[in-house]
């Protein structure tokens, strides 16, 4: 009689702890680097000015004073756009004019009735830039007639993951128009959160429930794993939706390096801090997926078609693209 057959091993297979980052979570976080990406690097950002009016005549280049709770009124300032650029080495060049260059304003500094206070400032002006919610939270609170001034470049795209979208809440447009709301303290769109507000045009990144999973090779786990994403795309013209659809289903069949998010925060190299302040031990996009120490595997892009949404505003331009990302899981690629 041959010996009876004994498995002991109970334990998951490709986990090791029930906070790791798994498949569908690093495939979000590494599709919304890779659009944030690649829309700076062919220009999707907007360069403010000071004291140049550059948006339908809007001093954009201003902030406002804006109601939190959790701080004193005229601690929190925030300007007409969010998502203020702080990637570094961006130089956009025009193919069409070679000698037209430009390259975004990183933040160095605001201005106070027009005195200009740089970063790290101290005293009575000291204040902090919250990146995460694109605002000004001064230490201690000033003047909400004081005027605040800033030079900056906000993504003329946002891109968000389903998560962080929160657009059911609050959908912002013609936010480089709408200057009367902006000017109001306490009422209007601007008196809400910038945390709370999604400005257009937008990408939002939804891993859905969907994918599949087929060996890869004899011998071991590996697997070819697909997994489809809808990146819902909202915009005020039609214009500006079709150019992101085009965008996005060119990149068919595009291999993309991916870093590993799980190894990214246990060395503390992500953007930001948990106060939306720049981390000075941050690393660009463009330098974890280079880094041996943050490379986590390489991705095809497949399977990349759009469709129609019927909008819930005679406002809005939508649409859904769907693609796959498929990745060989279990194996060194």
């Amino acid at each position: 009689m041959s010996p009876a057959f004994t498995y002991n091993n109970f334990n998951f297979s490709g986990v090791t702890s029930i906070g790791e980052h798994l498949l569908m979570s690093q495939i979000e976080n590494n599709i919304k680097s890779f659009l944030d990406w690649g829309l700076l690097n062919i220009g999707g950002f907007i360069n403010v000015l000071r004291p140049q009016n550059n948006i339908f005549g809007n001093p954009i280049y201003k902030l406002k004073p804006t109601e939190d709770p959790n701080f004193t009124t005229g601690q929190v300032w925030q300007t007409m756009r969010k998502d203020w650029v702080w990637e570094q080495d961006i130089v956009f060049v025009d193919k069409y004019n070679p000698l037209l260059q430009s390259t975004p304003t990183l933040i160095t500094g605001i201005y106070v009735n027009n005195v200009f206070y740089p970063l790290n400032t101290v005293g009575q002006y000291s204040y902090k830039v919250d990146y995460i919610n694109s605002r000004i939270i001064f230490n201690s609170p000033i003047s909400t007639s004081a005027e605040v001034g800033m030079e900056y470049s906000y993504r003329w795209v946002q891109v968000y993951t389903y998560d962080n979208a929160r657009w059911w809440q609050q959908l912002q447009y013609k936010t480089d128009q709408n200057i009367n709301h902006f000017n109001q303290l306490a009422e209007g769109d601007f008196s809400i959160l910038s945390n709370n507000r999604v400005q257009l045009p937008a990408i939002i990144v939804e891993t859905i429930s969907r994918g599949m999973s087929e060996p890869y090779q004899l011998g071991d786990k590996s697997l070819i794993v697909k997994q489809e994403l809808l990146l819902h795309i909202v915009a005020e013209t039609m214009h500006d939706r079709n150019m992101m659809i085009d965008i996005l289903r060119l990149q068919q069949d595009k291999f993309i390096k991916l870093y590993d998010t799980n190894v990214v925060l246990k060395n503390g190299v992500y953007p930001f801090n948990i106060d939306g302040s720049l981390n000075n031990n941050r690393l660009q996009y463009d330098e974890l997926i280079n880094d041996e120490d943050y490379y986590w595997k390489t991705a095809r892009l497949i399977d990349i078609f759009a469709s129609d949404v019927q909008s819930f505003s005679p406002f809005l331009s939508e649409s859904n693209v769907k693609l796959t990302v498929e990745i060989i899981f279990g194996v060194d690629n």
